[in-house]
């Protein structure tokens, strides 16, 4: 469980780095270009997972 709550402290900051509007291919793409080796599917489970979310983009309908 240490790994799973490094790695969610990890995309927390990626998440906020990018002002709230990344979703998971974003930040999956930025923790691999920091060395990070985790799948696509698992970053999106555990944003999914707990409140972590991106901004829905400008124009977009929310149902």
């Amino acid at each position: 469980m240490v790994a799973v709550a490094a790695l969610l402290k990890r995309i927390r900051t990626v998440h906020l780095g990018s002002r709230q509007t990344y979703g998971a291919p974003r930040v999956h793409a930025d923790l691999r270009e920091q060395g990070e080796r985790h799948s696509r599917k698992r970053i999106a489970r555990l944003m999914r997972e707990r409140p972590v979310s991106s901004a829905p983009a400008i124009g977009a309908t929310v149902p």
